[in-house]
């Protein structure tokens, strides 16, 4: 599995990141909305309509954490971000001695963002497939338990499937982007 791409660069790493950190913000939005749906739709009481919210919550929760986490370490995305514009500058203006002090202040630095870029999205994948994994199994058992109809279940598990698809699309995105896969 190859995340870091020395044909593109570093700032595309930077942007699979900031990718997956966007897909787990909109995937947290759908899925509390279908969490809000299902318990509108199909619990009891006060009572099943908080255990709805809180099954889907849950994973959620921890899917956000993890994304957030991933934003604000030692060196964040917005520092690499930084030191690559930067960078850019240097190398276009006509100043030499500016340009290679800024090429060497990069590369000094360049291994220890490349391994946080590989751990973020490592860190990142895991999280999506933990939550992949648990929000199929609390479809799945909402479902049987609130679905009266074959059509209640399906209507159950497609609306948290569709968020859960999107990030696993997501994480396919980040691992091999469109563009190298036509290669």
């Amino acid at each position: 599995m190859t995340v870091i791409n020395e044909r593109e660069g570093m700032s595309n790493d930077v942007d699979r990141v900031e990718e997956l950190q966007t897909a787990i913000t909109d995937a947290a939005a759908e899925l509390t909305a279908a969490a809000a749906e299902i318990a509108d739709r199909y619990a009891g009481n006060d009572a099943e309509t908080l255990e709805i919210r809180l099954m889907v919550g849950d994973p959620v929760d921890k899917l956000v954490a993890s994304a957030k986490r991933q934003s604000a370490p030692m060196t964040s995305i917005a520092e690499i971000r930084d030191k690559l514009d930067n960078m850019g500058r240097a190398v276009s203006s006509a100043d030499a001695h500016a340009c290679a002090q800024s090429v060497s202040a990069f590369y000094q630095s360049a291994v220890h963002d490349m391994v946080y870029l590989i751990d973020c999205v490592s860190a990142l994948r895991d999280a999506i497939a933990d939550a992949a994994s648990d929000l199929t199994d609390i479809a799945d058992n909402l479902a049987t338990r609130y679905g009266t109809s074959e059509m209640d279940r399906r209507i159950i598990r497609s609306s948290i499937a569709e968020a859960v698809d999107a990030l696993i699309d997501a994480e396919r995105e980040a691992v091999e982007p469109a563009e190298e896969s036509k290669k």
